[in-house]
């Protein structure tokens, strides 16, 4: 009787919310993802079955920033609750007055 062995693989999958722009995701460092739009992504490398997995973003849309939930963990089957927010730059002003009366 022969034996096979075969390793499980895994792609990584995830939704993007708020883009406006463009967003430039890795997973493990490598396989980079560009995405333009709100929606379902896909990486295009699988991950072995007990290997980790760690989705960052690697390039900010212009004038926004986006955050990576549920991004790292060890693959046990397939990921589909990566989830990447992103959310316009915001700035506060200040300044001082000097010199006013009334």
């Amino acid at each position: 009787m022969a034996v096979t062995c075969r390793t499980d693989t895994f792609t990584i999958h995830g939704t993007v919310s708020g883009l406006s722009g463009t967003v430039v995701l890795q997973n493990n460092s490598a396989d980079n993802l560009t995405i333009g739009a709100d929606g379902v992504f896909d990486f295009s490398m699988p991950v072995n079955y007990g290997a980790p997995y760690n989705v960052t973003v690697m390039t900010q849309p212009a004038v926004q920033t986006c955050t990576v939930s549920n991004g790292a963990s060890i693959v046990t089957g397939p990921v589909t609750n990566v989830v990447v927010s992103c959310a316009a730059n915001t700035y506060t002003v200040g300044g001082a007055v000097s010199g006013l009366v009334g």
